[in-house]
């Protein structure tokens, strides 16, 4: 009986630990949509999450899209003349984007440049679509590599915050086109000549530059939008280019030439806030050079980053910023000064 008084009372048996909640996936600050885990396949995007009834109808594919920095997407654009920085909230790549030529057709995978369409509060409206091919020099043998998918009318693909001064036009490279030319220029492009036509123009804006593409669906947009800046109090004025679009002045005739063209069609005072000179379009293209290199010479071992270093680099990139006489344009001197705003985009 003693030995039964000092027993210690009996413990309620251990209840099992409280399991770890499921970890979610991160989000995308920018777009709201889960972003993949690394690691994790990438799901493919298109016509799966479009809807049964038409393969181009339905939300607009958001999951698994990347920044275009070292993808297809980018060599793609490289190829036709064009520089970054391609911001991710307008320009993205996907690697498996879903195609079907129609309703009953196979369904396709191939790399994808996506372009987000936005309302001038920057809500996504819908997206744009161009399947390239496996390397990315040329859009995929596809029946129609481009689609558009969503609500398109009045909105556009947007890059840059227009404050006062806004460019627009139909395709996205001829307004990266105008961009490369004009680096710290917001532009706007619709994705058709229809839409152009009918693009919202932000409230406070007033200049408005209408990139031209030389047929005659362009044509009649491009009066149209401008006779509509007129009604609203909006400077408009017209960009022509010398050939079909900018794109091709600028891979035919190189951005010197393309430039001189643009040069004249500028008011002095935006020719010099928002034109970039040769000189200074060399010094960034030296200066992204030297970020890229850089950025190998940490993966390789310090050995292999310092012979490369005294291998005179140095004189690449100072030829590449210096320009001579003879390569200087016949109106380059009685350029005003570009600002010094455009080495911070």
């Amino acid at each position: 009986m003693d030995r039964c008084r000092h027993r210690r009372p009996r413990r309620s048996p251990r209840s099992h630990p409280p399991q770890p909640a499921a970890r979610q996936p991160r989000r995308d600050p920018g777009r709201g949509a889960p972003v993949p885990r690394r690691g994790a396949a990438t799901p493919a995007v298109g016509t799966e999450t479009e809807g049964a009834q038409h393969p181009h109808r339905g939300n607009p594919p958001v999951c698994g899209l990347i920044p275009i920095q070292g993808t297809l997407a980018k060599r793609y654009l490289n190829h036709r003349g064009l520089r970054g920085p391609f911001p991710a909230r307008a320009l993205r790549y996907h690697p498996r984007c879903y195609y079907r030529e129609h309703e009953d057709a196979p369904r396709q995978t191939w790399p994808a440049l996506i372009a987000a369409v936005t309302d001038l509060a920057g809500t996504l409206t819908g997206v744009h679509r161009t399947w390239l091919d496996r390397d990315g020099v040329d859009k995929a043998p596809l029946v129609e590599p481009r689609r558009a998918l969503g609500d398109l009318l009045g909105h556009a693909v947007r890059i840059g915050i227009p404050q006062r001064v806004l460019t627009a036009g139909e395709g996205r490279k001829t307004m990266l086109s105008l961009r490369t030319l004009m680096p710290a220029m917001p532009i706007a492009a619709a994705l058709s000549a229809n839409h152009l036509a009918a693009l919202a123009l932000p409230p406070r804006l007033a200049r408005l530059y209408i990139a031209v593409d030389h047929d005659p669906a362009g044509e009649a947009a491009a009066e149209t939008l401008k006779a509509r800046a007129a009604v609203a109090g909006i400077e408009a004025r017209l960009l022509i280019p010398g050939t079909e679009d900018w794109n091709s002045d600028l891979t035919g005739f190189g951005p010197e030439r393309t430039r001189d063209r643009l040069f004249p069609q500028l008011p002095p005072d935006d020719a010099g806030r928002l034109l970039c000179p040769a000189s200074l379009l060399a010094g960034l293209d030296a200066l992204r050079l030297r970020h890229e290199r850089r950025g190998r010479q940490k993966r390789k071992s310090p050995a292999e980053a310092h012979s490369q270093s005294i291998g005179g680099s140095g004189s690449e990139a100072q030829g590449r910023i210096g320009v001579s006489a003879a390569e200087k344009p016949a109106n380059f001197d009685n350029r005003p000064a570009a600002s010094a705003s455009i080495l911070l985009l």
